[in-house]
């Protein structure tokens, strides 16, 4: 069983657009984890992270982001 929470950073317009059938998705998958999602700038989600206070984050460009910290995805999947 999957307890626990996932916290998510995102972009104002991906959180409105993209994330909510995602979010249900896997809602519906594994209801015992909490989800929490936090709103800002690429920059700032980008610190967010490096700082842990997401677990992941969904950014534009974002200057320089460690390599470590990048799974990219084609704007062609859409």
């Amino acid at each position: 069983m999957n307890v626990g929470r996932l916290r998510i950073g995102a972009l104002e317009s991906t959180a409105a657009t993209r994330l909510p059938a995602l979010l249900a998705s896997y809602h519906s998958r594994w209801p015992q984890v909490e989800l929490e999602i936090s709103i800002g700038t690429s920059c700032s989600l980008v610190e967010d992270v490096m700082a842990q206070r997401v677990d992941c984050a969904f950014v534009a460009e974002a200057g320089q982001i460690e390599p470590r910290l990048v799974l990219k995805c084609s704007r062609a999947g859409r």
